[in-house]
């Protein structure tokens, strides 16, 4: 029995000797960004290579951030949601807006004006926007802090 024990104590201390960072995350894990206006910078093809995006993208996808912006229009959409489309004016916008946000808060995004800012937490589920154009990303199961 002490030799069992002896044995796994010295393995893992073998495993740190030789890997310092055993036991703790990879220091290549990319920060959730803070902003629409961080994302879009790792995601332009104007400054990064097509595998950095690509490799950004697939870190992103899926992930819970909470950003703000202003509210330039809001719709139902079918199964009892709405989509609300936001500006970020730090960056450039198509028809307006570059984020859309898909919640089920239906009665929050009636109550919005135009051009209120919102602050909310939603998950990257998709992004559009190509090469010099305005990049366009869709959260979903957003919902709005106040």
């Amino acid at each position: 029995m002490k030799k069992g024990i002896f044995l796994a104590f010295y393995f893992i201390i073998t495993l740190i000797l030789i890997n310092p960072g055993f036991g703790q995350e990879s220091k290549n894990e990319e920060a959730i960004p803070e902003s629409y206006s961080e994302f879009v910078e790792n995601m332009d093809l104007l400054k990064h290579t097509d595998l950095h995006v690509k490799n950004y993208w697939q870190k992103m996808k899926g992930q819970e951030v909470t950003w703000s912006g202003d509210v330039v229009e809001a719709q139902t959409k079918r199964g009892h949601r709405a989509q609300v489309l936001i500006a970020d004016k730090s960056k450039p916008r198509y028809k307006g807006y570059n984020i859309v946000l898909i919640t089920p808060d239906v009665d929050a995004a009636a109550g919005f004006q135009k051009g209120e800012s919102v602050k909310f937490k939603g998950v990257i589920h998709n992004y559009r926007g190509r090469r010099g154009n305005p990049l366009i990303v869709t959260l979903i199961d957003v919902y709005f802090i106040k």
